[in-house]
């Protein structure tokens, strides 16, 4: 027979069950009416004395762990010293953590002045974590990042930069639409050669509006129909306004045309002046020849000419034919009349006597001009042969004078 209870229990709930003889942990003495010090760690004491059996728990010492460590050490055992403290000052006894006063070492966090500071690691926290690691914050052994990387870096360290074609925090944003599918800032996401077309904004993740295109946007569309967009990458309506032509529609009609698709032919303007490439209107008024309506495309009726048609022809052109409607001058006259216009009376015919002695004064007229044209010349020819003469003459007077020119002869010795 062993004694031991069955599952029931002890009858004094101080003593530990089966056999209910020894106190229960954390009792001891008689009829384990004593509690072991709390400070025993494990609250394991001597069932009979109380003496810690286990040890004290840390910041105490002594058989019953009533004694605190000493200033100036903590710990299991206080085998512990506060030496880390700045100053070597006191410590809790339990945690080792110094007081106001903070570290020895200032490359140390405080309480405990055991792991680096924010942003050194290693031995004597000598090393610095990578200024990339988010917030500063890296394994104090090794150096790896904790908190992940600054925007635009990656790996354990933080040392490498973003792939070509992606940016941002953990690299995870992708390149908008780069110029040429070129890369952007690992960080911003910024394109370095700006956007392609029909693309805008730093980050080129902004579609150009209705009335742009191109690369960057920097082009306004024409004048797409019914105020239509334009395509926002090369700037191509499908059809264009009044007025205007070309893909874009930003090209007003060519010279001479105007009006939907230029299809229109301008008028007679004044001057040759184009008229307006929307409406056809002549700025400045209508070509003679030409009725003064805005467009000028109305000629002249027959019978009238010149500006608005406000003249009359002179109805005398040969074959009843209308005048010019610009100039009002006909091509021949009727029989009766003469001049461009036809407005002027012709002379009577002349008489075959009066032909022949006409002929007869003509040729006598060359004849005269002819015979006055000789004696001019002969005229001149004798003033010509006559101041020669003079000049002969004139040195033949001079040379005889220097030849037999008398000189005064001197007298005779007397």
């Amino acid at each position: 027979m062993t004694g031991e209870c069955d599952d029931n229990g002890c009858s004094n709930n101080k003593l530990e069950p089966p056999f209910c003889t020894d106190c229960v942990v954390g009792l001891f003495g008689e009829n384990c009416k004593e509690h072991c010090n709390r400070l025993c760690k494990n609250s394991n004491c001597d069932k009979t004395t109380g003496r810690c059996i286990s040890g004290c728990e840390d910041g105490y010492v002594g058989s019953y762990c009533n004694t605190s460590c000493e200033t100036g050490r903590y710990g299991v055992n206080c085998t512990s010293t506060c030496e880390h403290c700045k100053n070597n000052a006191s410590c809790d006894i339990v945690s080792g953590e110094c007081d106001d006063n903070g570290c020895s070492n200032n490359k140390v966090e405080p309480p405990f002045c055991t792991d680096c500071v924010v942003g050194l690691f290693g031995e004597n926290c000598k090393e610095h974590c990578n200024r990339l690691c988010k917030n500063s914050n890296c394994d104090k052994t090794t150096g790896r990042c904790l908190s992940g990387c600054e925007d635009g870096y990656v790996g354990s360290y933080c040392n490498t930069t973003c792939p070509r074609g992606k940016y941002g925090p953990g690299c995870s944003k992708i390149c908008n639409h780069c110029q040429q599918n070129t890369n952007c800032h690992h960080v911003t996401g910024t394109c370095f050669s700006g956007c392609d077309e029909g693309y805008k904004g730093e980050l080129c993740n902004t579609a150009c509006t209705m009335e742009e295109y191109g690369r960057n946007c920097e082009n306004r569309c024409g004048h797409c129909h019914n105020h239509e967009a334009c395509n926002r990458f090369d700037g191509r309506c499908r059809d264009c306004e009044t007025g205007y032509q070309g893909l874009r529609c930003d090209n007003e009609c060519r010279s001479g045309t105007y009006g939907r698709n230029c299809s229109e032919t301008c008028g007679a303007c004044l001057d040759g002046i184009p008229c307006h490439h929307i409406y056809g209107h002549c700025s400045l008024g209508c070509s003679p020849g030409w009725k003064s309506t805005p467009t000028c495309d109305a000629p002249c009726p027959p019978g009238t000419f010149g500006p608005n048609c406000i003249n009359k022809c002179s109805g005398n052109c040969l074959h009843h034919a209308t005048c010019n409607k610009e100039t009002g001058k006909c091509k021949a006259c009727s029989e009766g009349w003469r001049n461009d216009f036809c407005n002027e009376r012709a002379p009577e015919p002349i008489t075959d006597l009066e032909k022949i002695t006409l002929e007869h004064l003509k040729i006598d007229n060359q004849r005269l001009l002819l015979e006055s044209e000789k004696l001019r010349k002969e005229s001149e020819k004798i003033s010509i042969e006559t101041v020669f003469l003079k000049i002969k003459e004139k040195y033949l007077q001079l040379k005889m004078q220097s030849e037999f020119q008398i000189y005064p002869s001197s007298e005779p010795e007397t």
